[in-house]
């Protein structure tokens, strides 16, 4: 299954979880050789939406977002904008949170 395919809720469940009392889902990682093993870091933490990035980091670090399509797919136009348009979306509706706090500062 490929992250793409996942509704937000079901992405979310995996790995650690912000509620201590919910079940997680093992975060797995396939091999270039076919392996499939289980994702492990020195120090773990949920998932969270690009949204909860952008609203909880310093309005002075910068960011490279790389959106990633499947090299094996035709994807109409249409599709690969609505990606990027959802990624604007949130990062403008930031901007003007925090442009507009600033006003009042």
């Amino acid at each position: 299954m490929r992250v793409t395919d996942l509704l937000l809720e079901e992405f979310l469940s995996y790995g650690v979880q912000k509620e201590p009392h919910k079940v997680s889902k093992p975060l797995l990682r396939r091999m270039e050789d076919g392996r499939v093993l289980t994702w492990s870091t020195e120090e773990d933490d949920y998932l969270c939406t690009l949204q909860e990035v952008f609203e909880h980091v310093s309005p002075h670090l910068g960011f490279n977002i790389e959106l990633k399509f499947d090299d094996n797919i035709i994807y109409p136009s249409v599709n690969l904008n609505r990606a990027l348009q959802a990624v604007l979306q949130v990062w403008i509706a930031l901007v003007h949170l925090i442009y507009g706090l600033l006003l009042f500062i």
